[in-house]
């Protein structure tokens, strides 16, 4: 309860480093209430004596804008980097961040192994989401890249979509769909088009 309590002010650094690297100006993340809803994870993984035959978590993307994980030392996180899977290495004390954006911070496919060791392992992700999001009806707000972010140069990798069509999606989908942002790719509308 102590990390849920710390990770609302982490979130609110976090956010402002966000807008930094975004380029746009400070506060407009938390102007827009992005990260305003969490959701605490306690993820519990216990020794499994024949981890080759199962998996911990299957691959997948985040369905939230931020995630910020708390990992112990067991280690069973891997990110998908160049179509190979690659170990994330706890460091103690650290965080595990994922993000969503127009494509300028990654939403990067992860998932966990079954636990190898003798000792069980705990995650205990925090995972904020716009506004509103236990509404599933509410059709009032829309979200996709900041126009900010926007250019010939740069068009947008998603488009506009509500916060109901987000949530019809995401559990119109297993956890195992890899990627859910990819339902509202442009480059999805543009390979319709061809």
């Amino acid at each position: 309860m102590e990390w849920a309590h710390h990770g609302i002010f982490f979130r609110e650094e976090l956010i402002e480093l966000m807008c930094e690297g975004l380029g746009v100006r400070p506060g407009k993340l938390k102007e827009l209430r992005c990260t305003e809803s969490r959701i605490l994870l306690g993820q519990f993984y216990p020794y499994c004596p024949q981890p080759d035959l199962t998996a911990g978590i299957v691959p997948h993307t985040d369905h939230t804008l931020l995630t910020v994980m708390v990992q112990d030392q067991i280690g069973g996180l891997q990110v998908k980097r160049e179509n190979k899977w690659v170990n994330v290495v706890p460091v103690e004390g650290a965080v595990t961040i994922n993000i969503i954006s127009n494509d300028k911070y990654k939403n990067v496919e992860h998932r966990v192994l079954a636990n190898r060791s003798m000792e069980s392992r705990i995650s205990v992700p925090l995972l904020f989401h716009p506004a509103g999001v236990s509404n599933v009806d509410d059709d009032s707000s829309y979200y996709g890249p900041l126009p900010e972010l926007l250019s010939a140069e740069t068009p947008p990798c998603y488009k506009d979509f509500t916060l109901a069509e987000f949530w019809k999606q995401s559990q119109s989908k297993a956890i195992c769909s890899k990627n859910l942002t990819s339902a509202f790719s442009t480059a999805r509308d543009d390979e319709n088009l061809s």
